[in-house]
Formats: C-alpha cells, structure tokens, sequence
C-alpha cells in the first residue's frame, strides 16, 4: 500500500481540507483554458457531496450541541442551496462561452464568502461545544456520507472514506509536468505525450485509485 500523511479524522479538520480543496478547484478553473471538464465534474461531485454531509451531520450536531443559533444553520444551508443553484448552471454553459466566467466568478464569490462564514464562526463554536471524541465521531460520519456520494457520481469509486481521487490528485499537482509525465511512463498511462499537467496529474490519480 502507498505510503503518506495520517489523514485527518475529525469533521472539524475533514471540512477544513475540502474548503481548501474546492477552493483549489475554483482556482484551476478560472486560470485553465484547455481542459475544464475534469476539474469541473470533481467541484461539482466535491462541493455537492460535502454540503449535503455537512447538512445531515454537521449541522444538526452543530444545533443540537447549541454552538450556534439554529436560524445561522439555516442560513449556511441557504448558501449551500445557492452555491448548488449557480454551480448546476455553470455545468450548463459551455466553456468557451464568457458567460461561463461570469458565472464561475458569481460561484467562487458565493463559496468563498460561506467558507469564510463557516470557519470564522460555526466550526469555532462547535469545537468550543464538543469534546474531541465526539469531533472524531462527527468526522468518521462526515466522511462516509460524502465519500458514498461522490462514489455515485463517478469520484473516489472503491477507496476508504477520506482518500479520494481529489487527495491524490492534489499531491501530485505539486510536482512539475516532467515529473508527472516520468511516473505516468513508469505505470503506463496510455496517451501520456498529449497530456497537460493537470490530465497527467488526473490520470495518475485514477491510477492510483485502481491500485487499493
């Protein structure tokens, strides 16, 4: 088995490394202008499993617990919903059409304002309201809704909560074209001399993934 980081278990720190993770998505889309369909499908799969995980495990814990007033849970809900809205969209556009910027901006400022919110305020109080076991408890759950979730829409099909596709994909994207081209001719990715370094980091995730 591939060795790396102990991922982190509690919801707290799981939520954490999704934000990061859309908003590195959010990122390859606005400044990509080949491929926008790979890193499309996994915001779109990402951001929706996550809200949905959030709402039916987090939230609730997060009222139940009193850590926040239960109209604020409504509220992040509410910017979920609108988040989901403009991303379903944005998935209707073409890529090469500019409305299609606009409205990937209008979704990067809608996200970008809620993880903001959501980390300023409501992870804060629920870290303050729950012990480290029930966080634990709490991110175990959160994990395994979301990742069935993006299971069903084709992302992370057949690893263990909290190791997806994405994971993988974000690691090698640190390391440069060659780098990525060198590893994809060691386990023989198919079309590798074509490929970006966002597609060679893409198919070496998917790989990676055949391999558990």
């Amino acid at each position: 088995m591939r060795g790396g980081p102990t991922m982190a278990r509690d919801a707290i720190s799981l939520i954490t490394q999704d934000h990061r993770r859309i908003e590195q998505l959010l990122q390859r889309l606005e400044s990509e202008r080949g491929d926008r369909g790979t890193p499309l499908a996994e915001l779109a799969a990402r951001l929706v499993a996550h809200s949905h995980a959030e709402e039916e495990i987090v939230y609730p814990a997060v009222a139940q617990s009193g850590a926040r007033d239960p109209a604020e849970v409504r509220q992040a809900e509410n910017e979920h919903h609108h988040a989901e809205d403009l991303l379903h969209r944005l998935q209707g556009m073409r890529p090469d059409d500019a409305e299609f910027d606009r409205m990937l901006q209008r979704l990067a400022d809608a996200v970008g304002r809620h993880v903001e919110e959501e980390e300023k305020t409501v992870l804060p109080a629920l870290k303050g309201a729950v012990d480290r076991k029930r966080l634990e408890e709490l991110g175990r759950a959160f994990a395994e809704r979301r990742d069935e979730e993006m299971r069903r829409a084709g992302v992370g099909a057949g690893k263990g909560p909290g190791e997806l596709v994405g994971s993988d994909e974000a690691e090698l994207m640190d390391k440069s074209r060659d780098e990525l081209y060198e590893e994809a001719r060691r386990v023989g990715v198919k079309g590798r001399s074509r490929m970006s370094k966002d597609q060679l980091a893409h198919a070496l995730a998917q790989q990676r993934q055949g391999r558990h």
